[in-house]
């Protein structure tokens, strides 16, 4: 965090897109996640405009800190700045969704995931399972482990936890 500081204020410090990206990618790798989204504000600073990586990283970064809202947050800036969100971006945002127990919000992001033909994987049907299960939506969830495996995606262990 220290370090973090005085980047901040030290002009003569500069990134490049690429530079800013690997920062927050690895701090993410090593579960640093809130100082991988300080360097994500930090982009500003150096006057980096966020692109479809930074954001990427920015919501799996939310994800895995179970910060629902600022994962929505990103969301729509990507949205906004007309970026085509992918199955991995997708796959963390219902995470996260999971995570703040918003079961019908993950519903949304799978519907939008339909809408927009992106396949959905074992991780998606999982993380939507787990948002219904957190929400005790259990006939919710029952239906969502039988859509998987008509669509013949194969659940694992974690379908069923």
């Amino acid at each position: 965090m220290l370090f973090l500081q005085k980047v901040d204020k030290d002009p003569k410090i500069k990134l490049d897109p690429k530079e800013l990206a690997l920062i927050m990618s690895n701090l993410s790798k090593v579960n640093f996640y809130k100082s991988s989204l300080q360097w994500f504000a930090l982009a500003d600073r150096f006057s980096i405009t966020p692109d479809y990586f930074h954001y990427g990283i920015a919501i799996v970064a939310c994800q895995r800190s179970k910060n629902f809202r600022q994962s929505l947050k990103y969301y729509e800036d990507m949205k906004h700045n007309g970026f085509k969100l992918d199955l991995f971006t997708y796959n963390a945002i219902i995470e996260a969704c999971a995570h703040g127990h918003q079961w019908e919000k993950a519903l949304q992001f799978l519907k939008l995931m339909k809408d927009e033909k992106i396949t959905c994987d074992t991780f998606t049907y999982n993380s939507v399972i787990s948002a219904c299960e957190k929400c005790n939506k259990w006939e919710r969830a029952l239906e969502f482990l039988e859509e998987m495996q008509e669509v013949g995606i194969k659940p694992n262990t974690a379908s069923y936890i």
